[in-house]
């Protein structure tokens, strides 16, 4: 990066506060500084370029949402790469394919229960559907006491909670089946 003649550059930096410039090479040591490290800027170009989810866009915004979406992506292979010891670690392909869609997987769940879709996102959906039905299946089949009623109650329910799995009647539970304990959990004394 050498500043052309009679072209203004601005260089801004928190490193160099002293804006030396050096008399061999007549730059700055802000540019020289970038010189020596940009190799690293090229490194993840590179790799960021292999599988992009760039798309032509004219919206400044969407074009740095890209950019972070794959920079991110590829931090994340970097971190389960060195956590990956021993094992075989995953091409980047897969690894990304892999990545999508175990962040989609909640919101599939999520999906799959709505009675109202297509046919064929339905049947694609259904595997999903499958997991959480049989979730409930288990849970349906048993009935218990609540745990928040006085033993003289004697309340029996077939409702549990979705975070520590014990039974509550309604009366103790919200309509996400939880549990007022563990929606409100007590606070701790100093």
């Amino acid at each position: 990066m050498c500043p052309k003649k009679n072209k203004a550059v601005i260089l801004l930096c928190t490193i160099d506060d002293k804006g030396e410039i050096d008399g061999a090479t007549n730059k700055s040591n802000i540019i020289l500084d970038y010189n020596k490290t940009k190799g690293g800027v090229d490194m993840v170009d590179q790799m960021c370029a292999s599988y992009s989810t760039q798309r032509i866009t004219r919206r400044w915004p969407l074009a740095v949402f890209f950019r972070i979406l794959d920079i991110a992506g590829m931090n994340s292979q970097i971190i389960f790469n060195n956590m990956q010891l021993l094992e075989k670690t995953p091409r980047r392909r897969k690894y990304l394919s892999e990545l999508g869609v175990s962040l989609m997987e909640d919101h599939m769940k999520e999906r799959a229960k709505i009675n109202t879709l297509p046919k064929d996102i339905r049947e694609f959906l259904s595997q999903y559907r499958v997991l959480e039905e049989q979730r409930n299946a288990e849970n349906q089949n048993r009935s218990g006491r609540c745990r928040i009623c006085s033993a003289h109650k004697n309340s029996k329910t077939t409702v549990s909670c979705d975070s520590c799995h014990q039974f509550v009647c309604k009366k103790h539970s919200t309509k996400t089946v939880q549990c007022n304990t563990c929606l409100y959990p007590p606070m701790e004394e100093d």
